[in-house]
């Protein structure tokens, strides 16, 4: 269930921002919209004590599981929906410009490398029980 929400929240926030690079704005704000509209009624559920029934993992785990899959999907998923190359990578936000630093010294395999380390452990940590 962390893995299929974890997917769901990562793909829709990417898509949306993606769409709204390419000026498809109608399309981008019905997935902004149902995103949103997920994250709220979870965050309702919650306050108002209902469970799901499944495997309950260590909060951290499934934290740190989140930031690694996003870090894993979210560019490539983003790049595709904007229209742009695959390994673009902006030069705007301090994460960026990190990884713009990273490509400058050693070019852009580590950055496909860590990604795919990452999309690996992010959905090890999701999925696994121990």
């Amino acid at each position: 269930m962390n893995l299929l929400l974890a997917l769901f929240l990562i793909l829709t926030e990417a898509l949306y921002e993606g769409f709204k690079i390419r000026q498809k704005h109608i399309l981008s704000a019905t997935i902004e919209f149902i995103h949103r509209m997920i994250i709220i009624l979870i965050a309702f559920a919650w306050v108002n004590g209902i469970t799901f029934q499944y495997e309950v993992l260590p909060f951290t785990r499934v934290i740190i599981g989140f930031i690694f899959l996003r870090f894993g999907i979210f560019d490539v998923i983003l790049n595709l929906s904007a229209g742009l190359k695959l390994y673009y990578i902006g030069s705007t936000k301090l994460f960026d410009k990190g990884l713009q630093w990273v490509i400058s010294m050693w070019g852009m395999s580590p950055i496909w490398l860590l990604r795919f380390i990452a999309t690996f452990w992010g959905i090890s940590w999701l999925i696994l029980k121990h």
